[in-house]
């Protein structure tokens, strides 16, 4: 059996919303490496198709909210900041999507315990690296604009 990803603060960036998607993506890859642990294949793929689904949204409502944030500061030269850390960061979100497409056909392919316990360290990682990787700047920019991200 594959060890539990635990939900660390280190993947939380601040925003409710955000950290909620987070969360609900570190349940789907342990819900994944479980049934891929018992054998499940069929159930394994059918969850890694949701978590690509899920990924997706997250990234886009991330980008959304940044670019929200993006819009309403007043400075011409921190907006080109905001603005060039934003589109580094969904050329990051692509990158990692990207991976997780190419990880989903490795575990298509593998059907052996040893190729399943591979694909669940593999989505560990993967969430890891956009969690506290990839995530440390949009922390910086929610806690630096945090009057920008609050609804009106």
């Amino acid at each position: 059996m594959v060890d539990p990803f635990p939900w660390s603060e280190a993947f939380a960036v601040g925003d409710a919303d955000l950290d909620e998607e987070h969360r609900c993506i570190v349940g789907l890859v342990n819900q994944i490496c479980a049934e891929a642990g018992t054998g499940r294949h069929a159930k394994a793929m059918s969850l890694l198709s949701e978590l690509q689904f899920v990924a997706e949204a997250h990234f886009r409502h991330e980008e959304g909210l940044l670019h929200r944030i993006e819009s309403e500061i007043e400075q011409q030269h921190l907006r080109t900041v905001i603005h060039n850390a934003i589109e580094e960061h969904a050329r990051a979100h692509r990158l990692g999507l990207d991976a997780l497409v190419r990880l989903v056909e490795r575990a298509r392919a593998a059907r052996s315990c040893e190729g399943s316990a591979a694909v669940c360290h593999e989505l560990k990682s993967w969430f890891v690296e956009h969690a506290v990787g990839e995530e440390a700047q949009v922390k910086t920019i929610l806690q630096s604009t945090r009057h920008l991200a609050e609804p009106s």
